[in-house]
């Protein structure tokens, strides 16, 4: 969140958890608007859609398996 590239690998499992502890990314409002930082994405959209983003659009899955 602060700028600096994250080469931490993760899994479609550990989104939620990697991105609370490492990012800060827990116990926010779900309205605020935040935009993505992966590399080459700048998508903005509400906090409550961000990990289905990141696993949908980053990841290749959706909440039904293989995107």
């Amino acid at each position: 969140m602060n700028g600096t590239l994250c080469e931490e690998s993760i899994t479609y499992d550990s989104v939620a958890n990697h991105f609370a502890k490492e990012h800060g990314m827990k116990a926010w409002f779900r309205s605020p608007t935040i935009h993505c930082k992966w590399s080459g994405c700048s998508r903005a959209m509400k906090r409550e859609n961000f990990m289905r983003h990141i696993r949908e659009v980053h990841m290749g899955r959706s909440r039904r398996g293989i995107a």
